[in-house]
């Protein structure tokens, strides 16, 4: 197992602008709200095949909200993530369960299941199903059927989030189905994406995994939209048509077997994604584990940072083959287990601190028939498909910790109009900051180094130049002072033979 921590890398603070006056300091997007949704509903109880199947919350936000998540709890604390959309419904003697959620300006839908055929057997479909113990692994004395759980909704406006480090154009999806590739410029995994999907129904959230390789009869009611992400790009795929018997399938659907008449599936829509690289405000712990240690420690995880707070993300990554190195994210049931399926299905417990992990039993898993990751043909025209067990199971938790600010400096209150003595305290301060010595700039510091230069004839040049130019200037002068240092020589020997000559005495 390996496990990575990384911690926020902190921007010096900015200026930005609020209801038109300039503000010093940390962006709001960048401050501590950055990781708190505008909205949080109550949990709510929701039974399979009954009134409460379906549950309406008003959001309250006035606007769209960028960020959608849905959280549903077991009675022993476990939380797993709603979805999409549905990959399964009630026409099939074949037990399924989740929560699918749409939403829009003013209120968000959730749906389990529930059953539209009366003479199929009530008790197949649950709220949450972790599927067969025999067909699937996970950790041991938690129930594989839940027919009630606690809901909540979670929603964030774009205000609540940091601004998108890439957001794409708005792909017009109008009957056909796609696979199309984008490019985010990344260079590293995106910390946190929102494939955005607006139909006339709603918008809902593109989901990774699929638990289907291709519908079971061709009457189902199935949608969905499959999404992987590597250090460059993003992969797109929704479900097709492949051989023109499929009736009912689409972007998003939660008919038959979920909600009711009108509620799907929608072949049109618009589809725009949003990627976060948190690196510079975010602290990450990343666990990257194989199936074989998986196994050991029976599929439970110590996770050190699940907090309310906390993005926790559980995704397969592909090593293999023509998905290498794209990761997808789990899901938070378990739709089919009629083969050929696959998937993976997580859940967080936040008193445990621990993320549980279910997926295809291992005594199951052959080739073209049971995989931990499969990309079945009806999605994306079969683009990619592939199904393999030579995965890697990534789990992070990312916080956003904000713009670390020196607010002694900043102030925490601001200066009012008329506190003219702290104003002018303030713009020395500033003043004091902002200066800068003409003598210690880069360019003035540059000015006095002399780079190296490692080349040999460099080397050769500069020690044939450089003493040829000291021998030059040294024997210049020495030269043009020759004449007279000659001259005062032989001056000087005259008037010595001058004095020891003997004087000649005469009478």
């Amino acid at each position: 197992m390996d496990v990575v921590q990384t911690k926020p890398k902190y921007t010096r603070c900015l200026t930005y602008s609020l209801n038109g006056n300039r503000q010093l300091g940390p962006h709001p997007a960048a401050s501590l709200r950055g990781s708190t949704p505008s909205f949080v509903s109550d949990w709510v109880n929701m039974t399979a095949n009954s009134s409460s199947s379906s549950v309406s919350v008003d959001h309250g936000l006035g606007e769209l909200p960028l960020r959608v998540m849905i959280e549903a709890r077991t009675e022993e604390g476990w939380i797993f993530p709603g979805f999409g959309s549905a990959q399964a419904d009630d026409d099939k003697d074949v037990p399924y369960g989740g929560v699918v959620f749409i939403y829009n300006e003013v209120n968000i839908q959730m749906y389990v299941p529930h059953r539209n055929n009366g003479r199929r057997i009530k008790s197949k479909w649950t709220a949450l199903y972790l599927g067969n113990e025999n067909k699937w692994v996970g950790p041991d004395q938690l129930p594989r059927r839940h027919t009630s759980v606690l809901v909540r909704a979670k929603a964030w406006k774009p205000r609540d989030l940091p601004p998108p480090s890439w957001r794409s154009s708005a792909i017009l999806v109008q009957g056909d189905c796609i696979n199309t590739t984008l490019e985010h410029t990344f260079q590293t995994y995106p910390d946190l994406i929102v494939v955005q999907v607006q139909t006339p129904l709603g918008t809902f959230q593109g989901q990774g995994l699929s638990m289907l390789r291709y519908p079971i009869g061709k009457v189902q009611h199935v949608g969905g939209l499959l999404y992987g992400v590597n250090e460059t790009h993003v992969q797109l795929w929704s479900i097709c048509d492949i051989d023109g018997e499929l009736k009912f399938y689409g972007l998003w659907s939660a008919q038959d077997g979920w909600g009711t008449k009108g509620m799907g599936p929608t072949l049109t829509g618009n589809i725009t994604i949003f990627a976060w690289d948190l690196s510079k405000i975010a602290q990450r712990i990343t666990k990257t584990l194989n199936l074989t240690y998986l196994q050991q420690i029976d599929y439970r995880i110590p996770v050190f940072n699940v907090t309310p707070d906390a993005f926790i993300s559980v995704q397969v990554e592909v090593l293999e083959g023509p998905n290498k190195n794209f990761r997808f994210d789990g899901l938070g049931s378990v739709m089919t287990e009629v083969e050929p399926y696959g998937g993976l299905v997580y859940a967080y417990n936040e008193v445990e601190a621990t993320v549980g992990i279910w997926i295809p039993h291992p005594n199951k898993l052959k080739p073209k028939k049971v995989a931990v990751f499969m990309l079945g043909m009806n999605w994306g025209w079969g683009f990619k498909q592939q199904m393999t067990d030579n995965v890697n199971i990534i789990i992070s938790s990312v916080t956003i910790t904000g713009c670390r600010c020196p607010c002694a400096m900043v102030g925490a209150v601001p200066i009012q109009a008329n506190e003219t003595e702290k104003l002018q305290q303030r713009i020395r301060e500033l003043k004091a900051n902002l200066t800068i010595m003409k003598n210690e700039t880069s360019k003035a510091l540059r000015r006095k180094i002399s780079a190296y230069d490692p080349r040999q004839s460099a080397k050769s040049l500069g020690a044939v130049l450089g003493a040829g130019i000291l021998i030059f200037v040294f024997g210049f002068i020495i030269i043009s002072d020759l004449p007279k240092l000659w001259f005062g020589i032989g001056r000087c020997i005259f008037i010595l033979r001058t004095r020891n000559q003997p004087k000649n005495n005469s009478d």
